[in-house]
């Protein structure tokens, strides 16, 4: 059977802009600026670390291509591609509260759409569900490559731009 994963933040979930506009800002980009530490590193734990207890991913925004993704995902279906989801939640004291959140997340915008739902601690995990060359992930995290090519199985990640270039690799690599 073939199987797609997906990550929440940052392919579903719009995370820069629900965690910029907790900290105060119209634009992502401006926050980013703004929040860098010295060393260059982005503050985003920081972020999520003073917004966990006000439901910060419990009440992020989908993207704005959301309603592509919803036929991307519809398309899959169809094929009988098995699609789940994949997600970090971090190692921090809290990575309880943000499972649950990204849990509630699922059911209020994208009820019984996966099949199953799956949180590994570091995204680096990740790779351990690419069990054959019938396994996807689709996600945004660039580090990733480094990882599934050490694995050898770097096909099988989709590095998410937009759904549009999702789709096209998508029925290349699933022959549909």
């Amino acid at each position: 059977m073939k199987t797609v994963y997906f990550d929440m933040d940052g392919v579903l979930v719009d995370l820069a802009l629900g965690l910029s506009s907790a900290e105060g800002y119209d634009d992502p980009v401006l926050w980013f600026m703004h929040s860098q530490k010295e060393n260059g590193d982005l503050s985003f734990q920081n972020a999520i670390e003073k917004h966990i207890d006000n439901n910060i991913f419990r009440h992020l925004p989908r993207f704005s291509s959301h309603v592509l993704m919803d036929d991307v995902i519809q398309k899959l279906k169809i094929h009988k591609i098995k699609i789940n989801i994949l997600s970090s939640i971090g190692n921090k004291e809290f990575k309880h509260k943000i499972a649950e959140q990204k849990l509630d997340w699922l059911n209020f915008y994208m009820p019984n759409t996966f099949e199953e739902v799956y949180f590994v601690e570091k995204s680096s995990h990740k790779v351990e569900f690419i069990k054959d060359e019938n396994t996807f992930l689709v996600d945004d995290y660039v580090k990733l490559k480094k990882v599934f090519s050490e694995n050898g199985v770097e096909n099988q990640l989709i590095l998410y731009k937009n759904m549009h270039q999702v789709w096209l690799e998508l029925r290349n690599k699933l022959k549909i």
